[in-house]
């Protein structure tokens, strides 16, 4: 299998490349502004190219040229990018998604593996815990667009026989995820603890969302790329419990004794959603989360101190 990972150098992407790579696969990081460091030790079976999704001849030579023949598209803008900037948004969300599919049509790639997002069922849950036929009701930007970027998916295997999967993820946190949009949040409950700094969070204290952590989302993204036969085309990816910032201040407290964290009361800028159900996907791509909370605050913090050496 050779991969073209768009926004391979990216925090899901550089995380799904590094798990591909050991299975053995052979990866394209197609990126925009490729972050070589991010992916630093895994040139074996790794090429970078310089590469724009909203360049369709570009990509379609860098597929041919490389023998691609399966793509997982993680490219797009999202958070407060989306609000100071909704024509671009527009164009990479949604014309560079069009771009990836009409490659793929073209060059017959096995299958376009899309990062989607738990957005695209809107602002608030009918079901707990919700499953992928919940009614689609998106209401900001970056979710209108992945659902509009899943539509096109799906009219372009019906059309063509393009393969395409989506996995519609939970908010990732992680290593990389510190600057764009909430998991800021965990962001810095993490590593400005870690720096021995106190760490300030407005609001958000008691209520409970769903977070997962970036290697999980790897995970999934590299079931999705090696499973023959699928018989749903989107899948909810994340680990099936709430948890409150109060209770991930105090997992951080288990490794940084001495952590100063201060939150105060009220919501984040969050839907209210109920946690998703991920059985299809547990039956399906044989998804399970290999990082609870616990365990994904442990090897945020190793990785923090591991880069300061």
């Amino acid at each position: 299998m050779v991969v073209l990972v768009t926004g391979g150098t990216g925090n899901i992407g550089a995380q799904l490349i590094a798990e591909l790579t050991r299975q053995g696969e052979k990866c394209v990081a197609y990126d925009l502004f490729p972050s070589p460091e991010a992916i630093a030790g895994l040139t074996e079976n790794v090429k970078i190219v310089k590469g724009d999704i909203l360049n369709l001849a570009e990509l379609i030579r860098t597929i041919r040229g490389e023998q691609v023949n399966t793509i997982v598209h993680t490219v797009a803008l999202y958070g407060q990018e989306t609000l100071s900037r909704p024509t671009a948004t527009l164009k990479v969300n949604i014309e560079g998604t069009v771009n990836v599919l009409e490659a793929a049509r073209i060059e017959n790639v096995r299958r376009v593996v899309y990062a989607s997002t738990v957005g695209v069922y809107g602002a608030t849950s009918e079901t707990d815990p919700i499953d992928e036929e919940h009614p689609k009701n998106p209401t900001e930007f970056y979710p209108v667009t992945k659902l509009a970027g899943e539509l096109y998916g799906h009219a372009y295997g019906s059309a063509y026989g393009v393969g395409f999967v989506a996995l519609r993820f939970a908010t990732v946190y992680g290593p990389g995820r510190a600057f764009k949009g909430v998991p800021w949040y965990i962001a810095e409950m993490v590593e400005k603890p870690a720096m021995n700094l106190p760490a300030h969070l407005p609001r958000g204290r008691e209520r409970r969302y769903e977070f997962m952590y970036v290697k999980d989302a790897a995970h999934a993204l590299s079931l999705a790329c090696h499973v023959e036969k699928l018989t749903h085309k989107a899948f909810n990816i994340g680990v099936g419990k709430l948890f409150s910032l109060q209770d991930i201040a105090d997992i951080v407290r288990r490794f940084i004794p001495n952590a100063v964290i201060e939150i105060g009361a009220g919501e984040l800028p969050l839907p209210r959603r109920g946690p998703l159900d991920i059985s299809r996907a547990r039956s399906e791509l044989k998804y399970e989360p290999q990082y609870n909370m616990i365990d994904g605050i442990k090897d945020y913090i190793e990785w923090l101190r591991t880069k300061r050496r």
